[in-house]
């Protein structure tokens, strides 16, 4: 994915990347990868899902589908 990221943004000086705490981000090897091509990891802040896009699918993701089960 780090790989990715570089190649979609080939004329970016710097790339900052924005990341939760999910176990495979927080790795030694992700770091060093990171490391490697130049991407500043920042990790967000455990539970913090105000800060975090994809919570606020999620919720409305469980919203729909309890309203489905009605």
């Amino acid at each position: 994915m780090l790989s990715l990221v570089q190649q979609a943004n080939p004329e970016a000086e710097t790339i900052l990347l924005l990341w939760d705490n999910h176990t495979a981000h927080l790795t030694r090897a992700t770091q060093a990868h990171a490391q490697h091509l130049d991407i500043i990891l920042i990790k967000l802040p455990t539970y913090s899902p105000n800060l975090n896009p994809i919570e606020r699918i999620w919720k409305k993701s469980r919203r729909l589908s309890v309203n489905r089960d009605l």
